[in-house]
């Protein structure tokens, strides 16, 4: 029988080497963070650890109880000599004296003795409010990382081709800032303005501001800025003024963006403006690249002068001559008309930058917002059924032909420096602001070139019409080789000539709202029919028409980066 005490108090001193759990844990890093995995928290970075001594647990029925450090029961001497009368009671007694009462993690918890319903709810509760607080945690941390990752999109400057990764994380922080963009577009506000005046156009107006910029910078080269006086307020003359310059040419609008809109008190623009041009010094000219922001304001009551008006700056009132301009009163109709009370007038200018050289052009940069999703107009159907009403020969499949014809013309003409093939295609203002890139490319010394291009889909997204002017918008899809060399030994030194390029622009074609039937996509006259041969004027060879006016057929009049373009 002392075997038996021997072997049970063998059992006891080995169940009681309890072993306890070395503390673990696990770290999360955004993929943006410049931080390292680790125990602080940062707003990219969390970790948490379980330590390896806990003072509690719990059992199966949710029930907690102190656990002792473990450590080696004290041995007591015990009388086995009743074992030896009662043999099963000897059993049950070895069995409760090992389990109860010197078991490794002493007595178990007492069961309820009746079922609390409370307790159960306590319990649940506790549980969900655990889960609503993880789910809480991790949303702001979601939500942080997203942030960083719009702010290092913001402010990333690429100098080469990104990563896949990048790539997506890019297009997912773009669609953020595209969706938290204002809902309607600034040029849509702008249309607005055919409320008041039924022969408002913005097409007209961005020609307006293309004249204006010009004549302002050639005006300023001659000391005859008050000239302008109708179109130019005081503050906006002394602006220029103060650049100072002999003679100024060679002005060529490179980019004009619409900022921003207001309605009152008075109908408010504010643009942006890229062009070029040279200022002539005493030795040599001197070109300057320049980025300004004009600020142009008219009467809620003025009217929109007609196509053939809109592009010569005189009386904003009757049409005369602008030096017939004395003290603000045109000497004609005897009208006060530097207020901007009949016309836009600029009401002051912001330099943004201005600086002696090109914009810079070796850099390779990413497309932006080629993944985002086609931005429609919401009143397109509406438009498209107007459209076809007034022009029932309409068909989208001839637009999309005719785009690509455009499309494959530019390529060539661009890449051959041959941009004059693409003047019947392409409206005046967006020829000449074309003509800048290619020309800054040239002077330093530069060629970009495309190769392989496709337009692999076109979409139409939104048709307006005024009074003078239908423009209808496509997004096109495209691809192609696309890099720039050293025109000294023909070095790449931006892009890539191995790795096709994926991207996609929104186009904006005008058609006169006089002219009706099919876009045509074949290299003839769209107003005699003969083959396609033109002036620097863009006339045509047979029948003096100029073929890029809209007035005949769909021409590019503006080019829009997906990035920006808000509908």
């Amino acid at each position: 029988m002392r075997r038996w005490g021997l072997v049970a108090l063998l059992w006891l001193l080995l169940a009681s080497e309890t072993h306890a759990r070395p503390g673990g844990g696990s770290s999360f890093r955004g993929s943006s963070s410049g931080s390292s995995r680790g125990s602080s928290s940062s707003s990219s970075s969390s970790s948490y650890s379980s330590h390896s001594e806990p003072s509690e647990h719990s059992n199966s029925s949710g029930a907690t109880y102190d656990r002792p450090a473990p450590s080696r029961p004290k041995v007591v001497e015990e009388d086995f000599s009743y074992m030896i009368r009662r043999p099963q009671d000897r059993q049950d007694q070895i069995a409760t004296w090992a389990v109860g009462k010197l078991g490794p993690f002493g007595a178990g918890p007492k069961r309820p003795t009746k079922f609390d319903i409370q307790q159960v709810k306590e319990m649940r509760t506790g549980e969900a409010l655990a889960w609503l607080g993880g789910i809480l945690i991790f949303g702001l941390l979601l939500v942080i990382f997203v942030l960083r990752l719009i702010v290092r999109f913001v402010r990333r400057k690429a100098s080469g081709w990104t990563t896949a990764i990048e790539k997506a994380v890019d297009g997912v922080a773009s669609s953020l800032i595209a969706k938290t963009a204002a809902p309607v577009s600034v040029r849509k506000q702008i249309e607005s303005i055919r409320e008041l005046d039924t022969d408002f156009s913005v097409v007209l107006l961005e020609d307006f501001l293309y004249a204006l910029y010009a004549e302002a910078q050639t005006a300023r080269g001659q000391g005859a800025t008050a000239r302008l006086a109708p179109y130019l307020c005081a503050t906006a003359r002394a602006h220029l003024d103060s650049l100072g310059a002999k003679e100024v040419r060679g002005i060529v609008v490179g980019a004009m963006r619409l900022v921003s809109f207001s309605a009152q008190p008075r109908l408010g623009i504010e643009v942006e403006i890229e062009a070029n041009y040279a200022e002539k010094r005493e030795h040599a000219d001197q070109g300057f690249y320049t980025r300004e922001q004009w600020s142009i304001s008219r009467s809620r009551a003025a009217r929109s002068r007609p196509p053939e008006r809109v592009r010569v700056l005189g009386c904003p009132s009757c049409g005369a001559p602008l030096d017939r301009m004395v003290g603000g009163i045109c000497q004609y109709c005897n009208r006060v008309v530097d207020g901007g009370n009949d016309d836009w007038i600029v009401e002051k200018i912001a330099l943004v930058e201005r600086v002696s050289r090109g914009p810079m052009l070796t850099g390779t940069v990413e497309e932006a917002g080629t993944e985002l999703p086609t931005v429609f107009d919401p009143e397109l159907p509406q438009e498209l059924d107007s459209l076809r009403g007034r022009d029932p020969a309409f068909e989208e499949e001839n637009i999309r032909a005719r785009v690509q014809r455009i499309f494959h013309v530019m390529q060539e003409a661009w890449s051959s420096l041959h941009w004059e093939n693409a003047r019947p295609f392409l409206s005046d203002n967006l020829f000449e602001a074309q003509s800048y890139w290619m020309a800054a490319y040239r002077n330093q010394g530069l060629r970009n070139i495309t190769e392989n291009a496709q337009a692999t889909s076109i979409e139409i997204v939104r048709i307006t019409q005024d009074r003078w002017y239908c423009a209808l918008t496509v997004r096109l899809h495209a691809s192609s080789l696309d890099y720039t060399i050293r025109e000294s030994d023909k070095r790449i030194v931006a892009g890539s000539k191995t790795r096709t390029r994926r991207y996609t622009e929104y186009w904006t074609l005008i058609r006169g709202t006089g002219r009706t039937g099919q876009a045509h996509a074949d290299m003839v006259c769209p107003s005699c029919g003969a083959p396609l041969e033109i002036s620097m004027a863009a006339l045509c060879k047979y029948c003096q028409a100029k073929v890029n006016s809209g007035e005949f057929d769909w021409v590019l009049s503006r080019i829009e980066q997906d990035e920006v373009y808000a509908g």
